[in-house]
Protein backbone atom coordinates (compact mmCIF):
# COMPACT_ATOMS: atom_id res chain seq x y z
CA UNK A 1 0.00 0.00 0.00
CA UNK A 2 2.55 2.71 1.07
CA UNK A 3 4.70 1.99 -2.71
CA UNK A 4 1.37 2.19 -4.75
CA UNK A 5 1.09 5.68 -2.50
CA UNK A 6 4.48 6.39 -3.19
CA UNK A 7 4.18 5.70 -6.85
CA UNK A 8 0.86 7.86 -7.11
CA UNK A 9 2.65 10.89 -5.40
CA UNK A 10 5.36 10.94 -7.95
CA UNK A 11 2.91 9.89 -11.12
CA UNK A 12 0.07 12.51 -10.02
CA UNK A 13 1.56 14.23 -6.99
CA UNK A 14 4.76 15.55 -9.40
CA UNK A 15 2.47 18.14 -11.22
CA UNK A 16 -0.97 18.19 -9.04
CA UNK A 17 0.52 18.47 -4.98
CA UNK A 18 2.12 22.02 -6.02
CA UNK A 19 -0.62 23.22 -8.05
CA UNK A 20 -3.73 22.48 -6.01
CA UNK A 21 -2.39 21.64 -2.45
CA UNK A 22 0.43 23.74 -1.20
CA UNK A 23 2.96 24.72 -3.91
CA UNK A 24 5.53 22.64 -3.27
CA UNK A 25 6.68 19.11 -4.39
CA UNK A 26 4.85 16.41 -2.05
CA UNK A 27 6.90 15.07 0.99
CA UNK A 28 7.31 12.00 -0.10
CA UNK A 29 8.82 13.01 -3.52
CA UNK A 30 11.43 15.43 -2.16
CA UNK A 31 12.53 12.84 0.90
CA UNK A 32 13.04 9.98 -1.89
CA UNK A 33 14.98 12.31 -4.38
CA UNK A 34 16.93 13.68 -1.68
CA UNK A 35 17.94 10.29 -0.05
CA UNK A 36 19.28 8.72 -3.49
CA UNK A 37 21.02 11.72 -4.55
CA UNK A 38 22.45 11.46 -1.34
CA UNK A 39 23.46 8.09 -2.37
CA UNK A 40 25.30 8.79 -5.30
CA UNK A 41 27.32 11.46 -3.19
CA UNK A 42 24.97 14.62 -5.01
CA UNK A 43 26.14 17.70 -2.96
CA UNK A 44 22.54 18.46 -3.16
CA UNK A 45 18.96 16.92 -4.17
CA UNK A 46 18.42 16.57 -7.53
CA UNK A 47 14.47 17.74 -7.45
CA UNK A 48 15.11 21.65 -7.68
CA UNK A 49 13.38 23.52 -4.48
CA UNK A 50 10.92 26.06 -4.80
CA UNK A 51 11.13 29.76 -3.39
CA UNK A 52 8.45 31.08 -1.40
CA UNK A 53 7.65 33.01 -3.91
CA UNK A 54 7.36 30.58 -6.57
CA UNK A 55 5.23 28.37 -4.02
CA UNK A 56 2.31 31.33 -3.53
CA UNK A 57 2.15 32.18 -7.43
CA UNK A 58 2.30 28.15 -8.18
CA UNK A 59 -0.30 27.20 -5.46
CA UNK A 60 -3.70 27.71 -7.32
CA UNK A 61 -2.06 28.45 -11.09
CA UNK A 62 -4.55 25.84 -12.67
CA UNK A 63 -7.94 27.31 -10.66
CA UNK A 64 -6.86 31.33 -11.86
CA UNK A 65 -6.34 29.52 -15.58
CA UNK A 66 -9.18 27.51 -15.62
CA UNK A 67 -11.68 30.91 -14.28
CA UNK A 68 -9.65 33.18 -16.96
CA UNK A 69 -10.39 30.70 -20.24
CA UNK A 70 -14.22 30.31 -18.61
CA UNK A 71 -14.32 34.12 -19.14
CA UNK A 72 -12.82 34.19 -22.27
CA UNK A 73 -14.90 31.94 -24.02
CA UNK A 74 -18.21 32.79 -22.33
CA UNK A 75 -18.59 29.40 -20.87
CA UNK A 76 -20.82 28.99 -17.58
CA UNK A 77 -20.09 26.72 -15.69
CA UNK A 78 -22.69 24.75 -13.16
CA UNK A 79 -21.71 23.78 -9.72
CA UNK A 80 -24.51 20.80 -8.17
CA UNK A 81 -25.37 22.34 -5.13
CA UNK A 82 -23.82 19.37 -3.19
CA UNK A 83 -20.51 20.50 -4.07
CA UNK A 84 -21.19 24.35 -3.51
CA UNK A 85 -19.34 25.88 -0.21
CA UNK A 86 -17.23 22.47 -0.30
Amino acid sequence: MEAAERAQQFFLGWFAHPIYVDGDYPRVMKDQVAMKSTRQNMAKSRLPEFTEKQKVYIKGAATASFAASLSVHGSVLYVPSSLRNA
